[in-house]
């Protein structure tokens, strides 16, 4: 496999979520403005309503990519964008996440994970500086080959 690899997972579960909260809270403006019509009833719901949208683009996709050497990782748009030298890659391994972890991006115990799904598997990295990070994906065999490829190691 070549320098290069990109893989893009689309965040089922928070996509949902993030609509279903949609439509809460369209129905609760909604029956607000009903029993009180107001400007700030009006507001507050649109104030929602646009977070949830930054939330929704923010966070729909994990996107995984090797380029050059280096691994590079984020959501959406470009949120919580991270790059790393390959060659400073000590070890890397498949782990099991617990479910509690959830997803997003959040301090663990001994580094940083990065996950679009609630739990599962993850791709566990640990730098020479001893740095630990997770990236949570439902491909992390492939992903762990294609950067063991460009570290050289590939079994």
């Amino acid at each position: 496999m070549e320098d290069k690899y990109k893989y893009t997972q689309v965040g089922v579960v928070t996509i949902l979520l993030i609509l279903l909260a949609g439509v809460f809270t369209a129905y609760v403006v909604i029956a607000g403005l009903r029993t009180s019509p107001g400007p700030v009833q009006l507001g507050i719901g649109l104030l929602v309503a646009g977070l949830l949208i930054l939330a929704l683009a923010s966070f729909y996709s994990f996107t995984i990519q090797i380029v050059a050497g280096e691994l590079t990782f984020w959501f959406g748009f470009g949120v919580g964008k991270k790059s790393f030298a390959i060659n400073e890659i000590r070890s890397i391994e498949i782990v099991k996440t617990p479910w509690y972890y959830f997803w997003g991006i959040k301090s663990i115990p001994g580094g940083w994970l990065y996950s679009i799904t609630p739990g599962g598997e993850a791709l566990e990295l640990v730098f020479m500086d001893s740095k630990k990070i997770q990236l949570g994906t439902n491909r992390p065999a492939e992903i762990k080959e294609s950067i063991k490829t460009v570290m050289g190691t590939a079994e």
